[in-house]
């Protein structure tokens, strides 16, 4: 066996001889890579015999997307970010194919009713309400509500996630809508009156924050008011009881 030779010479040739050879295409390499974030298949280095076609598809993993794609060192100007399919035809040299991806991204926007403000962290913000933020990462919303305002509730996606804050957006895999309602503070109070006398109204609801609540004290004949107590404390006495700038029940 001579191996791999172009020529072969008989020389001073005294006998009968014979030669034998056998032929084969000639096969190139193509070396195929993929980044962090998808897969190419196949991949490493790929025989390809001369005039042979090859397919590599490339597929990105979840919350990825392709980026760029290099064929000889050459980016491609049109290639299907959610998944790409490449052939290389008639193969006839060495070649490389390579991808790189990148994290998706994810619009998220937050809106709020008045009474107070809404404060994101996290993101890159592309508006005063919104904010695109990349597969996997969290957003933290700080709720500010105004003096006698208190946050009602959360919507995330139109469903109530209840009213606490900072309210915490994790792993976030998709496009969401984040809606705060703020409501005014308001105050409930009873009245109790004991003795020959009245008064009114016995109870009052829904006092806004610093607002007033009046009372009537209606005492019997021959009878006099004799005590006004606040949450066990003494106030003077009258027959009217005006309660300003209310802050709790």
């Amino acid at each position: 066996h001579l191996g791999s030779v172009s020529s072969y010479t008989f020389t001073n040739v005294r006998e009968n001889h014979s030669i034998y050879v056998t032929f084969a295409l000639n096969e190139f390499t193509i070396v195929a890579t993929a980044g962090a974030g998808g897969t190419i298949s196949p991949s490493g280095s790929v025989p390809v015999q001369l005039g042979n076609d090859i397919t590599f598809t490339i597929i990105p993993s979840t919350g990825y997307l392709i980026d760029t794609v290099w064929v000889d060192g050459v980016a491609l100007s049109e290639v299907n970010h959610q998944g790409y399919i490449y052939t290389f035809s008639g193969v006839d040299a060495d070649h490389t194919i390579s991808a790189a991806f990148a994290r998706q991204s994810y619009l998220v926007c937050a809106v709020h009713s008045a009474g107070g403000e809404l404060e994101i962290v996290g993101g890159s913000s592309v508006g005063q309400d919104s904010v695109r933020v990349l597969y996997g990462d969290s957003l933290v919303f700080n709720l500010l509500p105004e003096l006698g305002y208190v946050v009602d509730d959360i919507l995330l996606d139109g469903v109530s996630v209840g009213a606490d804050y900072p309210y915490i957006l994790r792993n976030i895999a998709a496009s969401h809508m984040v809606r705060v309602s703020f409501t005014p503070l308001s105050f409930s109070i009873a009245a109790t009156a004991y003795g020959n006398g009245s008064l009114a109204p016995l109870s009052v609801t829904d006092v806004p924050y610093l607002d007033t609540a009046t009372f009537i004290l209606s005492p019997s004949h021959c009878v006099r008011v004799d005590s006004i107590k606040l949450d066990g404390g003494h106030l003077p006495v009258s027959d009217t009881l005006k309660l300003t700038r209310l802050n709790g029940n």
